[in-house]
């Protein structure tokens, strides 16, 4: 994978577009830390780079005779990454269909892989890296595709980070030089729970053009020492001046100010502009939940607050046991797999509860911040991480606010 980078990148261009004021805001807090979940994203599309260079008879060394995702399996392509395990292998193997699929269609396509490109020469730079393009001459149709390998965060394929991909191959200083009717841009995602998982929009040239003029003018706007600083739950979401944002902090400033005489007299238009911001504060306190919650885990008291189990979820900690049990005293055992510790205790007599437990494991998912006077014990993570009930309680710091 390439290791050029715009500083107006596509990952950002629903931010900066949106909101130029955020690139001089965000400047100071560097590139985000890389964890884990990066890294698999990146090993995944390293995976699928190298399946298509081979398809297509690039020279991508490593005596590769492999010619499917599934045959990684337990390989590691990056030094220093986790082996890529048979979720990881399944869905590159789905982007790598979708490909071959493609190539079937239109065997006389181009295909560019991990293609970077920027929009102008102006600086900032502006512009990314596509995973794939492909031209087909025939149907004079540019795909530009973007592989996603999280879960958490549904991409729409009608993204400002794709219409800038394809404004690049179309436009900027190295675009493509074939004529160009139809342009599809794809996101395969094969690993969200919601969705298809392989989304496309259409755009015509002109609309394409739209956009570039966009754009180029939100490019220059974020040179500007005045750059606009327009919030909105888009732009918001993941930028990282969230907290510093002037204009976040005008926002939540004014709704704490707010009044109950004055959003019952608010006509429609004055609540549509609060409950657009409705998002933005709702982002703001999810930051700063996180935040107390990330001092909580690591062992500071928040005044007020204080740390407690999730509520636990009970498990057979020896299946084969419990379903004997189960169907020696004539309780149902099986569906289609051995019924949850609550389906079965429905069935359980009084004189037999004590039994029955002594077959139930429980533990917590992790921990949640809540206020002090809310019900639950309150933990000490240093202790709690020191203890073996540590390995049945993760601390995670992205987790629950309440």
């Amino acid at each position: 994978m390439p290791e050029k980078h715009a500083e107006l990148g596509g990952s950002s261009a629903d931010r900066w577009i949106r909101c130029p004021g955020s690139v001089a805001l965000s400047r100071s807090y560097g590139p985000p830390t890389e964890n884990e979940y990066m890294r698999r994203g990146t090993h995944a599309h390293k995976l699928l780079e190298l399946l298509v260079r081979h398809h297509i008879g690039e020279n991508v060394g490593r005596g590769m005779q492999r010619r499917t995702a599934y045959s990684f399996n337990g390989s590691t392509l990056v030094e220093g990454y986790a082996p890529l395990n048979e979720e990881d292998c399944t869905a590159v193997q789905a982007a790598f269909d979708w490909f071959l699929e493609q190539w079937r269609n239109a065997p006389h396509s181009t295909v560019w892989v991990e293609h970077f490109g920027l929009l102008n020469d102006r600086k900032p730079d502006a512009g990314g890296t596509a995973d794939l393009v492909l031209y087909d001459p025939i149907s004079r149709t540019l795909m530009v595709v973007d592989y996603k390998h999280g879960v958490g965060h549904f991409v729409s394929a009608d993204t400002y980070q794709l219409r800038l991909y394809a404004a690049c191959v179309l436009f900027g200083p190295e675009r493509v030089e074939y004529p160009v009717e139809r342009i599809v841009v794809v996101i395969i995602q094969p690993r969200s729970p919601v969705g298809e998982p392989i989304r496309k929009q259409v755009y015509t040239p002109a609309q394409l053009i739209d956009f570039a003029d966009m754009a180029e003018e939100a490019q220059e706007a974020t040179t500007r020492p005045d750059a606009p600083i327009i919030p909105g739950e888009i732009q918001c979401q993941y930028c990282p001046a969230i907290l510093s944002c002037p204009a976040v902090q005008g926002v939540v400033t004014a709704a704490a100010q707010d009044t109950e005489t004055a959003i019952n007299a608010a006509d429609g238009r004055e609540l549509a502009q609060r409950l657009a911001m409705v998002p933005v504060m709702q982002l703001w306190c999810g930051v700063v939940g996180s935040r107390a919650y990330q001092l909580a885990t690591a062992g500071a008291k928040i005044p007020g607050y204080k740390l407690i189990p999730k509520r636990a979820s009970r498990f057979w900690h020896d299946p084969a046991k419990a379903q004997d049990w189960l169907l020696a005293h004539d309780v149902p055992a099986l569906v289609q797999t051995l019924v949850s510790v609550a389906q079965a205790e429905e069935h359980i007599p009084s004189d037999l509860k004590k039994e029955f437990l002594g077959l139930v494991d429980k533990e917590s998912s992790g921990l949640k911040l809540v206020p002090d006077d809310a019900p639950g014990v309150e933990v000490s993570p240093i202790a709690l991480a020191a203890s073996d009930f540590s390995s049945s309680v993760p601390l995670d710091f992205d987790s629950e606010w309440e």
